[in-house]
């Protein structure tokens, strides 16, 4: 090899590089729409309903006997329309026997998983527990929950749960 293919060589390579460099800069800004874009998008998606189903558990197991218009004013707005009316109805039925023992219970979500999610549906699996304490004494509950949530008017919604 010459002098002078060495010394082409040594100024070219690195220009070759800064090239390459900026090149894949470029295409990475120019093409925000590509998959990397997407998975940005499903990661934000993901962490808005894992974070719906999450404040859900805490509000449904935060809660006191002697207001429970505070707790239906922090669980509606996380619920479907059609959610919320059965879902009141339950609470209506229970509030007698909650009062009765003076309850107070204070929720925590430990953990959740996505388990499915499209674009208007999602299924988070959550593990929380609740410290309660009633006039009959203290007990810890431990749940383990599937949240069904839909996408309604742009807003993440919880549509039901169920025990796992």
């Amino acid at each position: 090899m010459t002098q002078r293919t060495r010394r082409l060589l040594s100024l070219g390579l690195p220009v070759a590089l800064v090239l390459a460099l900026a090149f894949a800069v470029v295409a990475t800004l120019v093409g925000g729409s590509g998959p990397s874009a997407a998975s940005t998008q499903e990661s934000v998606t993901r962490h808005q309903v894992q974070r719906v189903a999450s404040s859900f558990a805490v509000n449904v197991n935060t809660y006191s006997s002697s207001d429970f218009q505070d707790y239906a004013g922090r669980v509606r707005p996380l619920l479907t329309p059609d959610f919320e009316k059965s879902f009141s109805r339950f609470i209506q039925g229970i509030v007698g026997q909650m009062r009765s023992i003076k309850i107070q219970s204070k929720g925590e979500v430990l953990v959740t998983g996505v388990s499915s999610i499209d674009q208007d549906s999602a299924t988070v699996l959550v593990v929380s527990d609740a410290d309660v304490t009633t006039s009959v004494g203290e007990r810890a509950r431990h749940f383990r929950w599937r949240v069904d949530l839909v996408r309604q008017q742009g807003r993440w919604l919880v549509n039901g749960f169920e025990p796992t």
